[in-house]
């Protein structure tokens, strides 16, 4: 699954797609879901749309386990994605 393909989609649509989060981190700007393996978690970052006032995928971000950032292209990231789209 390439990540970029989830630039620009809302809640419902993300959710169609991957299913939804194990978390959920919010802040004053953005909205962030996260999905979670044994050795890597994928992170969604959702900010709000200015044309709808609904949240809309603008970046996505991975980090190994102990926290420190792991490129999206990372086997681990794409392994969780892949298995959450292919759960629903």
């Amino acid at each position: 699954m390439d990540l970029k393909t989830l630039i620009g989609l809302d809640q419902a649509r993300v959710r169609a797609i991957l299913g939804p989060p194990q978390r959920v981190k919010s802040d004053h700007l953005s909205l962030t879901w996260i999905y979670k393996a044994p050795q890597c978690s994928a992170q969604v970052i959702f900010y709000p749309s200015l044309e709808d006032a609904s949240f809309h995928v603008l970046k996505f971000a991975g980090s190994n386990k102990d926290g420190r950032p792991l490129d999206v292209s990372d086997a681990c990231v794409s392994h969780i994605l892949v298995a959450r789209s292919n759960a629903h």
